[in-house]
């Protein structure tokens, strides 16, 4: 035996070697099918004739009612009385100081630095 050598073959090439290119046309035809059928069936089912009858459609009715909001509008509040202007006398600055942003802060060698102390300009 020797020189001659036999190839072994899986049952699954075997298989896939003994589907026909009719069988493909056929198993194409079936999947069509299958998907004009499926897209058939949603059609009738949206087109159930719910429009011509004017009921809303089936879904529509299983949804929960939309909730109510009430408003209950009261007396309108009097208008507050507006401040009357108190009289702010600057702050006092010591040589060196100034009011920015409602903070006193002295002039360094190197900078500015805030005090901690209010000021009224």
């Amino acid at each position: 035996m020797t020189g001659t050598h036999r190839a072994v073959q899986s049952p699954i090439d075997a298989g896939i070697r003994r589907i026909t290119p009719e069988s493909w046309r056929m198993l194409a035809l079936a999947a069509t099918g299958l998907l004009v059928a499926s897209n058939l069936a949603w059609w009738s089912t949206t087109r159930s004739g719910a429009e011509q009858r004017g009921s809303p459609p089936a879904a529509a009715s299983t949804l929960p009612a939309p909730e109510r909001v009430i408003y209950e509008y009261g007396p309108t509040p009097l208008a507050a009385e507006v401040p009357t202007p108190v009289d702010q006398t600057p702050t006092p600055l010591r040589p060196g100081e100034r009011c920015a942003g409602g903070q006193i802060i002295r002039r360094l060698p190197n900078g500015w630095e805030g005090v901690g102390r209010p000021c009224t300009p």
